[in-house]
């Protein structure tokens, strides 16, 4: 009875290592994440209205270039008994949560690559993507974290804040949560830094996508008002054609030091001007109602600061 009891004990042991050599073990990195969105992450969700799996993300992964799309190392939803449970989250969440303290950056593309589209998701914010992002989503960066890691292709992303030299002795370009887009004394905060991409091949000149750090907005056109200066405003990121500048000059780039050209919109062949207006001295603002100067009319040149 012993011999056979003993028997019966190595059997199970071994169908126990067996099965446990089968289960497959779940990524290194899943070991902080729970499946449920607590206090100081940013989530996504499977389902629109923050329904199905979540995919929670803490402080340590708020910025992420690559969710991966090998199903036994990328980052998957984690809530058991739900839809969309073990699925990568790469192009496959419909809304999110943001419960950090600061605003959070879906992007379309990996790397933090906004030049198709990206959503700023700010504190608080609970619900569905874009119409763009939703199930598009590659990437996210929380904003505070400034210039953007390295970036494959032949235009890396850079970190600039333009400069307007001609206005009241020197303005930079200045933005908010609203849209609104004007000038204001230079400050080095990142309300006055941009982000710019190149598109590459795209209308044949590279121009390029320019993106507000803080707000995650990029700048675009306005319908035109010819009775209005505010027509340069910032928008969600989405690579329409008025979302779209060139940096005119022979062989200039905004994005490389001690360049000083001009900013043409794609989509109006218009440039970039600055108009001082109010009675305060201290707001300029950026307007489209000139065509590009020839000989380069001083409010329309531009310089990066940083």
């Amino acid at each position: 009875m012993k011999t056979a009891q003993i028997t019966r004990i190595l059997i199970g042991l071994a169908l126990v290592l067996a099965v446990s050599m089968v289960i497959p073990m779940p990524p290194a990195h899943a070991a902080s994440r729970n499946g449920a969105c607590d206090s100081g992450e940013f989530c996504y969700y499977y389902n629109s209205n923050n329904a199905g799996s979540i995919s929670d993300f803490p402080a340590e992964l708020l910025s992420l270039a690559n969710y991966g799309t090998d199903p036994a190392t990328c980052y998957v939803f984690m809530t058991k008994g739900r839809s969309g449970y073990n699925q990568c989250i790469k192009n496959s969440a419909a809304s999110v949560w943001n419960r950090t303290s600061e605003t959070v950056i879906v992007y379309y593309n990996s790397n933090y690559d906004a030049s198709v589209a990206s959503q700023a998701v700010a504190p608080g914010f609970k619900g569905n993507l874009s119409s763009q992002l939703k199930n598009n989503n590659a990437s996210h960066r929380a904003q505070s974290t400034g210039e953007p890691p390295a970036h494959p292709g032949p235009y890396p992303p850079v970190v600039r804040t333009l400069h307007q030299e001609w206005a009241g002795e020197g303005k930079c370009l200045d933005s908010d949560y609203t849209g609104e887009v004007y000038m204001i004394d230079c400050n080095g905060g990142n309300y006055q830094k941009w982000i710019m991409y190149k598109r590459v091949g795209v209308g044949g000149e590279d121009p390029m996508v320019i993106q507000n750090v803080q707000t995650g907005l990029c700048l675009d056109a306005r319908d035109r008002d010819w009775n209005t200066t505010e027509d340069v405003y910032t928008h969600p990121c989405n690579g329409g054609e008025r979302q779209l500048w060139h940096d005119l000059g022979a062989g200039l780039d905004l994005r490389e030091p001690g360049v000083r050209a001009r900013l043409m919109n794609d989509y109006y062949n218009n440039c970039m001007n600055a108009l001082s207006r109010g009675t305060d001295g201290v707001k300029w603002w950026p307007y489209l109602g000139d065509t590009c100067a020839p000989d380069g009319w001083g409010l329309q040149w531009w310089s990066r600061r940083v």
